[in-house]
């Protein structure tokens, strides 16, 4: 392609180029610099503001008397032993129970939901709900959990079996109450 303007027009056009590149360049540096400007003081005055902050915490602490302070432990050393308290008792975990549920499960039974409710403290109930592929994969799946020790109760509406696959179903358990999962 021949390039049809004099030589003079094309010094001129290729000075103009390198000028508003410049003016484009040194456009980009000052706004890059000004950002790096806002960043840091947005950095300094976090900053600030946290030393402040930790500041005044010291000095309020400093400021308590010592009636206060007398005070302020006793409360902590009374929340220490509650905490002891709570971690002598055995802990109940739903969670392990709804996994040793999901582990237990024979193929063809599609779990949707589990549902935990503790009715006193001696009394818990989870209710499952889910599809059976087939009514033999969901007679299956009730006499294991019946089986299991750690339910008092397996509670299953004749409604679940109705269907002979694709069936949904409902399913209450009772924890047994002498042994805890």
């Amino acid at each position: 392609m021949n390039n049809l303007l004099a030589f003079e027009d094309r010094q001129t056009i290729r000075r103009e180029y390198r000028r508003r590149r410049l003016l484009v360049g040194l456009s980009l540096a000052v706004a890059l610099i000004a950002s790096a400007v806002v960043l840091l003081a947005a950095i300094y005055g976090t900053a600030a503001i946290k030393l402040s902050v930790q500041g005044g915490i010291s000095a309020s602490g400093a400021s308590l008397e010592a009636e206060e302070q007398t005070s302020l432990k006793e409360s902590s050393d009374a929340v220490q032993r509650a905490l002891a308290a709570f971690k002598n008792l055995e802990e109940f975990e739903p969670s392990l129970l709804f996994k040793e549920i999901i582990d237990s499960k024979p193929e063809g039974i599609s779990l949707a939901s589990f549902s935990y409710t503790e009715v006193s403290s001696d009394q818990r109930v989870v209710v499952i709900e889910g599809i059976a592929a087939t009514r033999k994969s969901l007679i299956a799946f009730i006499d294991t959990l019946e089986a299991n020790p750690k339910f008092a109760s397996v509670v299953s509406p004749l409604s679940n079996v109705i269907k002979d696959v694709d069936a949904p179903f409902s399913i209450t358990l009772s924890l047994a109450k002498t042994k805890k999962p």
